[in-house]
């Protein structure tokens, strides 16, 4: 069984996005970017604001501007 993931830690309206995992089999494939992007969109269809601890999804939301209003101050 290989299983990506994304570790989180929920603090009221606030969600810490704490580690990405992505199975070195899969790896290079989209699978990380894929993930974290249907985080961020889970994240915006509940109200949250996301605090992006793991360098992988602060990154992707650096790359994409559409979910750099999700992060919290």
């Amino acid at each position: 069984l290989l299983l990506a993931l994304i570790a989180y830690r929920l603090q009221g309206d606030v969600i810490a996005l704490t580690h990405t995992e992505v199975p070195e089999a899969l790896e290079g494939q989209g699978i990380g970017s894929e993930l974290v992007r249907q985080v961020l969109d889970d994240v915006r269809a509940r109200g949250l604001r996301v605090r992006p601890l793991c360098p992988f999804v602060a990154a992707y939301i650096t790359r994409y501007q559409e979910y750099q209003g999700l992060v919290a101050a």
